[in-house]
């Protein structure tokens, strides 16, 4: 099953990609940059799938297209291969002792969240199901530097990140004390971000978040703290390496 499944979506895609892509273009374009939605949806009889694959036109840097792609596929079908070979598993097991047979379920959601000459931010949310209590979401953000392909993490932003990882430590501890209920030893553990710390850009600041489990139960679900721009007015020397701040 895995290797037929894999094979099917990825031949999907290119179908997809080739014939009918302009038709799920979702307006998304910027310094003719365009970002279209290819969904495939299918059922197979341990796994339902249904996938969101962004793919990018108008890079100048046809290399760099090829890089941003080349990670996303990859991402994806590795997600979707252990979903397909740990359902394999249940199906047969299943089969084998006369269980009633049910379904995994694996989805992804993608989000476009800020796009200019420089910079691509976008998330990709991962779900699967594997008939436990309930599923589990993931949230992976993607940050490039479109000058140079490369994936910007949250110290890249700044020319020297210690001078605001102070800052931001403030901000996410104020944002967790007005719902601290909602946290492990109502928050007070959590001290600092790390320098591999999820996160994505939007156009008015950055929105850094932890997975489920992290720094609150299930329940909460992701956490989600918006760091505005406009905080880092008024410090000395050059702010964001990417942004002028007003």
């Amino acid at each position: 099953m895995k290797t037929g499944l894999i094979k099917l979506i990825r031949l999907m895609v290119m179908i997809i990609i080739i014939f009918f892509c302009s038709h799920f273009s979702f307006a998304q374009s910027n310094h003719e940059i365009k970002v279209s939605i290819n969904t495939i949806h299918e059922d197979y009889p341990a796994l339902t799938t249904r996938l969101q694959i962004p793919f990018f036109e108008g890079f100048r840097n046809e290399e760099i297209k090829d890089r941003i792609s080349t990670i996303i596929e990859t991402d994806v079908f590795n997600f979707i291969n252990t979903l397909s070979e740990d359902s394999q598993k249940y199906f047969e097991a299943a089969k084998e002792e006369g269980w009633d047979l049910r379904k995994y379920i694996g989805e992804t959601i993608f989000e476009m969240h800020y796009l200019s000459k420089r910079i691509l931010s976008f998330s990709i949310i991962f779900y699967s199901y594997t008939l436990g209590a309930h599923g589990f979401t993931e949230r992976v953000s993607y940050n490039f530097d479109l000058e140079t392909g490369n994936n910007i993490k949250i110290e890249d932003l700044f020319i020297d990140y210690d001078e605001y990882i102070d800052l931001m430590n403030q901000e996410i501890k104020k944002q967790i004390f007005v719902e601290k209920e909602l946290y492990f030893n109502e928050g007070k553990d959590f001290q600092s971000i790390h320098k591999n710390q999820g996160f994505y850009i939007q156009y008015d600041g950055i929105v850094i978040y932890f997975g489920l489990y992290e720094i609150a139960p299930y329940v909460a679900g992701i956490r989600y703290f918006k760091i505005p721009f406009n905080i880092f007015r008024g410090l000395t020397g050059e702010h964001l390496r990417y942004f002028a701040i007003n």
